[in-house]
């Protein structure tokens, strides 16, 4: 499904996302692929002039990768850009990959009722041995 170059979006949120976003960003560029990555993506970017941007890149790309990390302020783990459109971006042919923090409950997971399986992760390096593993399972030769 994959081939080198090829688009992947990664948005992600919540409190120490950044170190995720880097792992996301080292773990794309590895496969040979390219990262349209985005952090911090809240659903206050819909009213912005980059959820726009943002739409582009995503059904510019093949695979879409989402992280949730919970947030230690007490914000909603559905604050995320992405959560909305997911039904729509599966729909779409978009390969999605959802990731969320082992810090996340199974009760606030089902909150979220995703349309796709969640997958755990325990800390930023265990989330870039999953995510290599994921995209390379899509690359063709």
């Amino acid at each position: 499904m994959l081939k080198q170059g090829d688009n992947v979006f990664y948005c992600g949120t919540g409190e120490g996302e950044v170190d995720y976003f880097a792992a996301a960003l080292r773990t794309i560029q590895a496969c040979g692929l390219t990262p349209l990555a985005y952090s911090n993506t809240g659903l206050e970017i819909k009213k912005s002039t980059l959820d726009r941007e943002m739409r582009d890149d995503l059904y510019q790309s093949k695979v879409l990768v989402v992280l949730l990390v919970k947030e230690k302020d007490g914000e909603s783990i559905k604050d995320n850009w992405a959560l909305p459109e997911l039904t729509h971006i599966i729909a779409s042919g978009i390969r999605c990959f959802f990731y969320i923090t082992s810090e996340i409950t199974q009760e606030e997971t089902k909150e979220l009722n995703l349309p796709i399986e969640a997958i755990i992760v325990e800390n930023e390096k265990n989330f870039e041995t999953i995510l290599k593993q994921s995209l390379q399972e899509l690359l063709t030769d």
